[in-house]
């Protein structure tokens, strides 16, 4: 019996434990990729209303932190519940910004496009709008390349008169592309 409760005891912190590391991650308290200024020294965040409230004048004071991407839209017709605010408070506290848009697969790029116009201001000073392009979590239509190319055209062809410069990242690290 009292082997049985040991077991019982140790599963039960071993998943405590995985739990609180989990946690730790999902909030963002704990990073396994913690780049060096001296490797890197230019570095920034992305954030969205994941985050919360953010104290920009607090973000603004860390070393780490040159610029911030915010959320500011996703598909046709989504709007970041925090981008307005963290656009003004990270303006504020001097933090250079850039938006960013979730491009989906179940909008037509062009309406996509237009969503991140009516959303984003245009200001001197700012990031290029990025896009996120991921292949899970967002629609569960997976287009052909030739639709995929499409679409996306369509998107940065409406955005160009506004935006002529883009920034383009697929959910694969290692092909973030400028156009």
């Amino acid at each position: 019996m009292r082997r049985l409760a040991r077991s019982t005891i140790g599963a039960t912190a071993v998943l405590a434990v995985a739990f609180a590391v989990y946690f730790a991650y999902y909030f963002g308290m704990l990073r396994f990729n913690n780049p060096s200024l001296s490797t890197y020294p230019i570095q920034g965040i992305d954030v969205s209303h994941h985050q919360g409230d953010i104290d920009w004048k607090v973000v603004a004071a860390q070393p780490n932190v040159r610029f911030a991407f915010m959320k500011a839209t996703e598909g046709g017709d989504h709007r970041d519940s925090k981008f307005a605010d963290n656009w003004q408070r990270a303006g504020d506290a001097g933090v250079v910004r850039g938006a960013y848009h979730f491009f989906t697969f179940c909008r037509p790029g062009k309406d996509q496009a237009q969503n991140v116009l009516a959303t984003v201001p245009k200001e001197q000073g700012t990031l290029p709008i990025a896009v996120d392009l991921e292949f899970v979590g967002n629609c569960n239509r997976i287009p052909t390349l030739e639709e995929m190319v499409a679409e996306v055209n369509a998107f940065f062809i409406e955005l160009n008169g506004t935006f002529p410069k883009s920034l383009f990242s697929t959910s694969r690290r290692s092909s973030s592309i400028n156009i």
